[in-house]
């Protein structure tokens, strides 16, 4: 079987008008969020990570696993702050080039899954190191303070990239006039 092959220009992109208001509005949202997580997602993961390695945890060989998937949770929150702060460019005059808009929402997506697997993994890990613990010779590792507030901290980079991505879907779908 023969499969064509396009020739030519790619067709052009697809726009539909908006509201300058609207526009204008959902521009700020965008950079509102995409800066919230290009800012703290980076401080997430320098906090997080030195952190895991003075908790009562730091002598078991996962909390090593523990202290990467925060980082890279906390890159794959960074990396949907770009899509927000991208998805910008979209909006021109009045107008929404809903192709483009279309590929940031998915772009969006595939990192917000990453997060949220990443963040997964490393609650998982901690959770069996701390079920794990009862055998070992420095005794039962219990949830204090400490370990809760770490793993809320594991948790953030799900919570930010997830709010992200609803300004994100909300911005990028325009309103019928």
């Amino acid at each position: 079987m023969i499969v064509p092959i396009p020739v030519g220009p790619p067709p052009p992109p697809h726009y539909v008008r908006v509201s300058f208001e609207w526009e204008r509005r959902m521009k700020l949202r965008l950079l509102l969020a995409g800066l919230v997580l290009v800012i703290l997602s980076p401080v997430v993961a320098l906090i997080g990570i030195p952190w895991t390695f003075f908790l009562p945890i730091a002598d078991d060989p996962l909390s090593w696993l523990t202290a990467g998937m925060i980082g890279v949770s906390a890159f794959f929150s960074w990396i949907v702050g770009l899509c927000c702060l991208f998805g910008q460019a979209n909006f021109r005059g009045g107008c929404i080039n809903v192709a483009g808009a279309r590929s940031v929402l998915r772009q969006s997506v595939v990192w917000l899954i990453g997060t949220v697997c990443t963040s997964g993994l490393s609650v998982a890990c901690l959770a069996l190191i701390v079920g794990t613990s009862a055998g070992r010779s420095y005794g039962p590792i219990s949830l204090d303070l400490e370990l809760c507030s770490y793993l809320g901290l594991a948790v953030l980079p799900v919570g930010m990239a997830g709010v992200a991505w609803g300004v994100l879907l909300k911005s990028m779908r325009p309103d019928p006039q």
